[in-house]
Parts: structure tokens; C-alpha cells; sequence
């Protein structure tokens, strides 16, 4: 994302944006800070009055109501305390006590906006990375940015939190991503060599050899210069993307992932849910119809061959007109209908 078009103070951006760029460039808590100075930000929205529609853990519904009780004996705080909280906690002359009272203040009225955060990142969640995990590291990075938080330079608590917390999640995301814990920095590193090698593909027509990308690398992000080997084992990292053109086989197959994707032959599960189907049918065939109907309807729509008979045909081979053919073809019908119906059709299926 190029911000450099965005410097303009009356600039409206959403969240998501500056969100993006923060992690795709690295940037530390204070330095998005300072960039979102320089924009107009939508204000946080918070409302716990009720619980989520999705909550059904017993131990986040007893959070939520101890926050509830929490915030109604103490109501959230005024800008002027927050400043007041911020001198007592960076005060070198403060008191032990008195800066972990005032830190604990300022981290429990801001309890709601902790959790907020976690539900934005709520489809995040993972068997290893639960939503009480990820409300613990939003708590985590709260309390980091009530410890580093100063009230004077005229920004409130939860701008300022906003990026610790926003932090301290996409750092856990990423460590919970590998069994070896990667470094925070090279997630951003990583879209910065995409992005030189897109470029550096586009300008020869083709692959683009790892020393050409450092060098297109180096160029753009001259702040954060790389070496070769160090661009070699991050693009390692991460897993290659795989081109739905690329072919799968030697020479003289031209099959793609592409045409397996868009291929109309049915998959394996289809097939045996389409023989469950009819073999299941064929039972109630054999059970609730009578010859003649049985043999008009396994005609018409070939289920005993690959052919679908004509009534004429099915006609002058049962010895009847072709009236009586349709007749006992409607009949047949409505007694397969009202023998599903009886013995449900789609759960007996389903078992």
C-alpha cells in the first residue's frame, strides 16, 4: 500500500488500510501513532450491553459479566484522568505501588476495548490458538501500552493502544503459525521481496533471478537492506504458490490444475452418493410397484440401460397404447413419492 499519496491531514482512510500498512511495513505502536495523527480515523464503536450472538463459553460469558460489573462501579475515564494516570506511571519519582494502582486503572476501564479487538480477529482463531487466548494477548498488549503510554502529547488511551494491541496479535498469529517461531519482521520482509520480484519479472519477461530481486529489494526498502542469503532463507520460509497454468506433467500432457478445477466429471464422493441414491431407489422399485409399472418406469428413465425409451416403444413391447404407457407412469410416480415421503427419502440417505 503506497501512502505516499495520503499526507494530506484531511485525508479520511479506514482502519483496515492503516491496519495493512502497519504490518506490511513493520512499523512499531509509535510510529503508527504518528502516522494516524496525520489522517481523519473513524472512532471505535464498543458495546457490551449484551453478549455476542456467537458466544456460548461459559468461561467467556462470566468475563463479560464481571467486566459488566466491573465498568459499573467504575465508569470509563475522562481524558484528564488518563493524562493523570500516564504522569503517575512515567514519573521516575512515583512509588512502586502507586504505578502498578495506576497502571491497573487504566488497563481495567479499558477492559471492553481489549476485547473488542479480539472479536475483529475472531475468524483467527485456531484449535491452537483459542478466543481466550486471543483475548489474553489483546489484555497483554493493554497492559504494555498503559506502561509506555504519555497522556501529553494529546492522544487518547485507545489510539495509542490500538496499535500495541494490534501488535501483540499479529505477533502471536505468526508465532502460532510454525512450530518454529519466525520472527515478527519477516512477514513484512517476505511481501517486500514479492513485491521486488513481481517488478523484476515484469521488466525481463519472465523468472526473476534471486540476485536481481535483492537488488530491486534493496532499491525500494534502502532502510531495510538485505542480503542475499538472509532474502534466500525468508522466501524459503513460505510456502510457493502454484500457477493454475503451470502443466502437471511431462512433455506431450497439456493437463493444468486449472482444467482439473473446472473438470465436469464428478468427484469420487459424487459418484457413490448417486449410486446410494439408486440403489435405494431401485429397492422401493422392486417393493411398491406393480410389473407393468416397474417396467414402464425403469424404461423411462433408464435404469436398467443407458437408454431412455420412448413410450411408443415401451408401448408395442408391453402390448398396450401409449396412453395406458403415461398412465401407469403417472401412477408410478406418485406411489414412489408417497413411499419416500413414508421411509424420508434423504435421511435414510444420510445414515
Amino acid at each position: 500500500m503506497n501512502m505516499s499519496n495520503l499526507t494530506d491531514t484531511d485525508k479520511v482512510i479506514s482502519r483496515n488500510e492503516l491496519d495493512k500498512y502497519y504490518i506490511e511495513e513493520g512499523l512499531t505502536p509509535s510510529e503508527a501513532v504518528e502516522l494516524e495523527k496525520k489522517f481523519s480515523v473513524k472512532s471505535f464503536r464498543i458495546d457490551l450491553s449484551e453478549d455476542p450472538v456467537w458466544v456460548d463459553l461459559t468461561s467467556i460469558k462470566v468475563y463479560l459479566r464481571d467486566m459488566r460489573n466491573l465498568l459499573k462501579e467504575n465508569p470509563p475515564l475522562t481524558a484528564q484522568e488518563e493524562r493523570d494516570l500516564s504522569r503517575i506511571i512515567l514519573n521516575p519519582k512515583s512509588d512502586k505501588f502507586s504505578k502498578i494502582q495506576a497502571r491497573n486503572t487504566l488497563v481495567e476501564r479499558n477492559l471492553p476495548f481489549a476485547f473488542w479487538m479480539a472479536q475483529r480477529f475472531q475468524n483467527r482463531v485456531t484449535p491452537s490458538f483459542s478466543f481466550e487466548d486471543l483475548i489474553q494477548t489483546c489484555n497483554q498488549g493493554l497492559v504494555e501500552a498503559a506502561e509506555t503510554y504519555d497522556g501529553t502529547k494529546d492522544t487518547k488511551f485507545c489510539s495509542y493502544a490500538y496499535w500495541w494491541l494490534l501488535s501483540s496479535v499479529h505477533r502471536a498469529l505468526v508465532d502460532r503459525g510454525y512450530a518454529v517461531k519466525i520472527p515478527a519482521r519477516y512477514p513484512a520482509r517476505f511481501n517486500h521481496l514479492k513485491t521486488a520480484e513481481d517488478i523484476v519479472s515484469e521488466r525481463l519477461q519472465g523468472p526473476a533471478p534471486i540476485e536481481e530481486i535483492v537488488k530491486e529489494h534493496n532499491r525500494l526498502f534502502a532502510t531495510d537492506a538485505l542480503s542475499l542469503q538472509l532474502a534466500s532463507e525468508i522466501l524459503t520460509l513460505y510456502p510457493a504458490t502454484v500457477s493454475l497454468e503451470e502443466p502437471l506433467f511431462e512433455e506431450g500432457h497439456d493437463k493444468t490444475p486449472k482444467d482439473l478445477l473446472l473438470s465436469d466429471e464428478p468427484s469420487p464422493e459424487e459418484l457413490a452418493e448417486v449410486g446410494s441414491r439408486k440403489e435405494l431407489l431401485l429397492h422401493l422399485i422392486d417393493t411398491v410397484l406393480t410389473p407393468n409399472e416397474r417396467a414402464v418406469i425403469k424404461a423411462r428413465y433408464n435404469l436398467d440401460t443407458n437408454v431412455e425409451e420412448k413410450q411408443r416403444v415401451i408401448a408395442e413391447r408391453l402390448g398396450v397404447k401409449p396412453q395406458r404407457v403415461q398412465q401407469l407412469q403417472k401412477q408410478a410416480e406418485a406411489k414412489l413419492l408417497k413411499a419416500m415421503k413414508a421411509i424420508n427419502f434423504e435421511e435414510m440417505l444420510n445414515r
